[in-house]
């Protein structure tokens, strides 16, 4: 695939990589990104990332993007290869890609569409994963999965 200059990507890539310096989480951020502990960065940083892909310009509309997001409400074949992307992206297959180009989205709407999806996955794993540590140390659950009477 290749990138247009317009694409919603190709203008932003480069500086995602540096996000600590990125103009878009210092304004989230307040101007106190000095100020901020590491994982309070990190999460600002994501925040700004999934706000970019969902709310700025790009080649796939809004609703698309959120919609890949999400992996909901998307019709066929997109759906099949976004759901794909978030469930089991080694089973994606060149057929998939072009079945959704066949169906008139471009390769940048794709690509688009495929990082929303990559960022929805990675974000519903995120936030599970610091549920489950959120549980953890508060002991919410430690019935269900410990002894409630260790010897």
């Amino acid at each position: 695939m290749l990138l247009t200059p317009c694409s919603l990507f190709y203008k932003t890539s480069l500086s995602l990589l540096d996000y600590t310096d990125s103009r878009a989480i210092t304004e989230r951020a307040g101007g106190k990104l000095d100020t901020m502990v590491i994982e309070d960065k990190k999460r600002t940083a994501h925040r700004a990332v999934v706000t970019r892909v969902l709310e700025g310009d790009g080649r796939a509309s809004r609703a698309a993007r959120r919609s890949a997001f999400e992996n909901a409400g998307l019709g066929e074949p997109l759906r099949t290869l976004i759901d794909k992307i978030a469930r089991q992206p080694t089973r994606v297959t060149d057929e998939d890609i072009a079945a959704v180009l066949a169906s008139g989205e471009s390769e940048d709407q794709i690509f688009e569409l495929v990082v929303c999806a990559a960022i929805g996955a990675a974000t519903r794993q995120y936030e599970s994963a610091l549920h489950a540590l959120e549980e953890a140390l508060i002991g919410t659950k430690g019935s269900e999965h410990a002894s409630e009477h260790p010897q």
